[in-house]
């Protein structure tokens, strides 16, 4: 499996996400700074995910739910709450095959990833979170 199919699938959801979340207003601009680099917005994924396994190590739900709020200020609804349980799943069996895929997936950005965390859930988790920041919803506040 490739990380193309990874990203392809996470592609997939974010979209399914994004058509799930109603009552949102478009939005002028992108909301990421064009300096915002696709490794720094990994690298605050997988720091929310170490956050949120340190706090949450056995309640995936619980995760996905504080990640969502932390990143677009409210609660998941039902249909999103399920996109993003389906979304760490397919994410973790994916990474669980592929160790080496989910070290090279970690290891991007400065700060060096908590190895003490099992890493096909730090992947997944980080895979949830980056979807999360890529909704439209979300805002990055320069």
């Amino acid at each position: 499996i490739t990380t193309l199919f990874v990203f392809v699938v996470a592609a997939q959801i974010i979209t399914a996400l994004s058509f799930a979340i109603v009552n949102v207003a478009p939005k002028a601009s992108t909301s990421a700074p064009p300096e915002t680099s696709r490794s720094s917005v990994v690298e605050a994924a997988r720091v929310l995910a170490e956050r949120l396994l340190r706090r949450f190590p056995a309640d995936a739900a619980a995760r996905n739910r504080d990640a969502f709020r932390a990143l677009m200020g409210r609660a998941p609804d039902e249909v999103e709450a399920s996109l993003l349980a389906r979304l760490f799943d397919e994410q973790k069996d994916l990474f669980a095959k592929n160790p080496e895929q989910a070290a090279r997936f970690l290891d991007v950005g400065d700060s060096a990833f908590d190895e003490s965390l099992p890493r096909a859930d730090l992947a997944a988790m980080t895979t949830v979170a980056s979807a999360i920041m890529n909704l439209e919803e979300f805002v990055v506040v320069r």
